[in-house]
């Protein structure tokens, strides 16, 4: 046998080794418990091969033991259970925002065991970011008594166009003094324990995978808008995935334009955005114009001149205000041509709306779907789905987690 054969033979069970370790933690990941006879009648794998995954894995603390199953038909010992063990490892999980930086420590779940936030001030420079990420962690972490090394892997989420192959935030409104290119990745790397695996991208698409991960129906495809007071993005979850497209611009959907006559710039520098059209700020600005021509409107009967708020809008379109529904009309009119656009662009099947419009109540979610279902072609064979989140913000940095820790259990290594 020659030495390349040899190596070759030796690759090849190596290759097997881990391709049968990664289906057996993958049926414990996504089930409760299981007998080594049940893991290897999914996997089509032997019990004894079963049996000796299991071993490398109870000795590195992966996998450990959950009791006695249930007796078969014929009776005999009851067979031994095991369970993966998401305790084997924690994840720090951070977004950041334009006022705040949250961040967590999750285990191999997804599940906080503790949470921190640390406010800031509009547009901070990004090596105060970088410190209070720095800071988050080394609190987290004495709180939590758990070791650097123990860390499986960092999620970043922030604002803004990000490259998640390079790990540069390519550029975010919010934080213009940051400017272009920026390496976050990289400048993360040299604060956490070396060697642990970092992971950027826009907090809305990590919320979007936190949504996947939670749903009971098992959709997962879907698009989720993310609406705030003053932006918007979204992310795109097909098949289970996250899609981030060619210039990772999938998903960035509060830049598409639905209003070319609308001369307002937003943060991007463009003109007709829909985060313009929609924007809760603006929308509070509107009514505060029309203050004289409505005096009997419940936006303004008996309230000081300045308050007009975006929720009492809402809540005025609810109880049938005809001000408060014209606005809110006003804002439909837009996020119906966006979600007819991306209908024919993706064809998701299932819009998620989160956030800032995610407690509009019926009016607004009513007419969305009304006047989307009309737009749209395929009123002739299905409506469109469109619901509210019933998530907060925190399941962007569970959604990160659990995007991290889906990614690692996809590679090699784990399983060494």
């Amino acid at each position: 046998m020659s030495l390349q054969t040899e190596r070759s033979g030796r690759s090849s069970l190596k290759t097997l080794k881990y391709k049968n370790r990664h289906a057996v933690l993958q049926y414990l990941r996504k089930h409760d418990s299981a007998s080594v006879a049940e893991i290897a009648k999914h996997t089509s794998l032997s019990k004894m091969t079963v049996h000796n995954i299991m071993e490398h894995y109870l000795s590195i603390g992966l996998v450990h033991e959950a009791g006695k199953g249930d007796s078969t038909d014929e009776g005999g010992k009851k067979p031994k259970l095991f369970a993966f063990n998401p305790d084997y490892r924690y994840i720090f999980s951070v977004r950041i925002v334009e006022q705040s930086l949250s961040s967590a420590l999750t285990n191999l779940h997804g599940e906080i065991s503790a949470s921190h936030t640390a406010f800031h001030g509009q547009d901070t420079s990004l090596e105060d970011i970088m410190r209070l990420i720095r800071e988050s962690f080394v609190t987290l972490t004495k709180r939590r008594k758990v070791l650097p090394e123990h860390c499986l892997g960092a999620v970043v989420g922030c604002h803004g166009i990000i490259d998640v192959d390079r790990g540069v935030c390519v550029i975010s409104p919010h934080f213009v003094s940051w400017g272009n290119e920026v390496p976050v990745r990289k400048m993360v790397q040299d604060l956490l324990p070396a060697g642990i695996p970092i992971y950027l991208d826009n907090w809305m698409r990590y919320h979007a995978y936190g949504e996947l991960k939670t749903r009971t129906d098992h959709a997962d495809r879907f698009f989720l808008i993310g609406t705030e007071y003053d932006g918007l993005a979204g992310g795109l979850v097909s098949e289970g995935k996250l899609h981030h497209g060619e210039l990772c611009l999938s998903g960035e959907v509060g830049h598409m334009v639905v209003d070319p006559s609308n001369l307002e710039v937003c943060h991007c520098g463009g003109r007709g955005c829909l985060e313009v059209a929609v924007s809760p700020r603006r929308l509070e600005e509107r009514a505060r114009t029309l203050r004289d021509a409505h005096p009997e409107s419940l936006l303004f009967r008996d309230k000081p001149r300045r308050e007009v708020s975006f929720d009492a809008i809402l809540r005025a379109s609810n109880a049938g205000d005809k001000l408060a529904c014209s606005l809110v009309d006003g804002v439909v009119r837009p996020f119906a041509i966006a979600i007819n656009n991306l209908v024919y662009s993706c064809d998701p099947g299932l819009f998620i709306i989160q956030g800032e419009y995610a407690k509009a109540g019926d009016y607004f979610l009513n007419r969305l779907r009304e006047r989307v279902n009309n737009l749209t072609l395929l009123r002739m064979k299905k409506s469109i789905n469109i619901e509210y989140s019933t998530l907060d913000e925190e399941h962007s940095l569970i959604g990160g987690a659990c995007y991290l820790a889906d990614r690692y259990f996809e590679e090699a290594s784990a399983f060494e």
